[in-house]
């Protein structure tokens, strides 16, 4: 007797490389970034956050690179759709007291070392740019100045004020390449650092506030207009936030509000200037437990989110935040856990640039499951279905085509031959009725009866021969022995790809901890 396949086996394969790809999309998926500070940050058309180095407890500094989906809807605070991205070979120097703003066709992420140099990071090919890499300007950053670069999306030029830890603004044009240097406002003393910059599109200027310098810390509100190319201090009403460090500064609503929110002295306040007005409001205050500054921060329709950051006055690692963004609702004036998009996101002229999504742990998980149902409910269809046709009798007026040379069934019962004269008799009369009636025997099932002219009952021919070629079980407990096993299967491959997965971040934390050691000898021989 031949060998015939399982006609289950497909679906078991199929439900195994299922749950195996899953299995795999989860364990690769999982991934979130560590708590950092000092990250440099950005966020295209307020529909993707990007993030980029900082200083984090695990690693310390690192050139950890995710973006976060802001287009989705509907996420908790502890579960926000975070992408992993690979950003190349790039020196550590672009992961220290760095930052980050985007080119004027938004295809690019242009990024700032502490040693002065500009490299551009290539958002749709998912590469650094060769034309910006590690292009030098004329003087370095002093380690430890927290400069902040900020464009104006309509030319795309990028402006650094106080770059070089100077009393200079640099202008950047990264089409041209070229740079010159500008004066900074004569209305804030010293040099600053750890201030906030935005710039606004509402009125085509850059507005700068808070900071510290060797002097005094900055308690003025300055604007640049580069059409006028001068600097003068604004005039607000309302609440205003006062003198802050490593604060988040960043424009909402098309710029016609700016948020701040943050900053050392650490304080739980968020404050909102109105842009046509000038006037400040103060919003509720967040969770004294969550205050921070040095962090990231984002802007979606009605959201404002914060992540990372340190409440150490000194950028120490204990005191670091959670891994998990707050949202401020803007409109509602509260902080919440749960991320609602109300307005749709701000698209501004330039295209738009795809962002490659990973579906939440919930949704793989919930995905797979549903697809376990669907593969066993589907096996457990075609097993009825089976056990059904093999249950069925086969009427041989419409059983397959007969081989070359046999003579077809003529007769209806156990057996071509009748057995009796009683039974000739019954056989001639139901070919009769069957003459006259083609759709006899179609779909009848064994015992039923079918009422003739002559009342004679309708023998179903024996289905020995149906289905000689299938193996099939006599109940639905091998069927569960092979789901079983399957089972067995993925579950050994999960306890290895998990161990692996701890081996994998154990190997990057011990070559980022070399990495870190490396530069600080570096920074300190600069020091010397």
């Amino acid at each position: 007797m031949s060998h015939h396949t399982h006609p289950f086996i497909p679906f078991i394969v199929l439900l195994y490389i299922l749950l195996n790809l899953k299995l795999t999309v989860i364990l690769t998926s999982a991934q979130v970034p560590h708590s950092a500070a000092s990250a440099a940050y950005a966020t295209v058309d307020e529909r993707t956050l990007y993030i980029f180095g900082g200083n984090s407890k695990e690693v310390g500094w690192g050139t950890q690179f995710f973006s976060l989906d802001l287009t989705k809807s509907g996420w908790d605070v502890t579960n926000p759709p975070w992408t992993p991205l690979s950003i190349g070979s790039i020196t550590m120097s672009y992961a220290v007291y760095n930052t980050m703003t985007i080119s004027k066709t938004q295809y690019s992420l242009i990024l700032w070392s502490y040693t002065g140099k500009v490299s551009a990071f290539d958002i749709q090919g998912g590469s650094r740019s060769q034309v910006l890499q590690d292009r030098d300007f004329t003087r370095e950053i002093s380690g430890g100045n927290l400069s902040t670069s900020v464009a104006d999306p309509s030319s795309g030029i990028i402006y650094v004020p106080y770059f070089n830890d100077s009393m200079e603004m640099v202008e950047f044009n990264p089409a041209t390449l070229l740079q010159q240097s500008l004066p900074v406002s004569n209305d804030i003393p010293g040099v600053l650092d750890s201030y906030g910059v935005v710039w606004s599109t509402k009125r085509k200027s850059i507005i700068l506030s808070g900071g510290k310098s060797t002097l005094s810390p900055n308690n003025k509100l300055v604007e640049y207009v580069p059409s006028l190319s001068n600097w003068k201090v604004l005039n607000t009403t309302g609440p205003f936030p006062g003198e802050l460090t490593g604060h988040c500064m960043i424009s909402a609503y098309n710029g016609s509000k700016i948020i701040v929110f943050g900053g050392y002295p650490i304080h739980p306040d968020i404050y909102i200037l109105d842009m046509e007005e000038l006037r400040w409001t103060k919003g509720e205050s967040v969770d004294p437990a969550l205050a921070r500054y040095k962090m990231v921060c984002s802007v979606s329709g009605d959201n404002f989110l914060a992540w990372g950051g340190t409440k150490n006055p000194i950028g120490g690692l204990s005191e670091h935040m959670g891994t998990s963004p707050i949202i401020y609702n803007i409109k509602d004036n509260k902080w919440t856990t749960q991320y609602i998009i109300s307005l749709p996101p701000i698209i501004t002229e330039s295209p738009s640039i795809p962002v490659a999504q990973v579906p939440s742990i919930g949704a793989l998980v919930g995905g797979t499951v549903s697809a376990f149902v669907a593969v066993v409910a589907i096996s457990a269809f075609m097993y009825r279905r089976h056990v059904r046709k093999r249950q069925t009798p086969v009427n041989p007026r419409i059983r397959d085509p007969e081989k070359v040379g046999c003579p077809p069934h003529t007769t209806i019962g156990n057996s071509d031959t009748p057995r009796s004269p009683q039974e000739g008799q019954q056989m001639q009369l139901a070919n009769v009725y069957q003459s006259h009636n083609p759709q006899f025997g179609q779909g009848e099932t064994a015992g039923t009866r079918l009422d003739t002219p002559s009342g004679v009952r309708m023998m179903p021919r024996a289905p020995q021969d149906v289905n000689q070629d299938t193996d099939l079980p006599d109940d639905i407990s091998l069927l569960e022995e092979q789901i079983a096993h399957v089972q067995m299967q993925l579950d050994k491959e999960y306890d290895q790809k998990q161990v692996r997965l701890e081996e994998l971040k154990l190997e990057q934390q011990e070559h980022l901890q070399k990495l870190r050691q490396k530069l600080d000898l570096t920074i300190m021989e600069e020091k010397k």
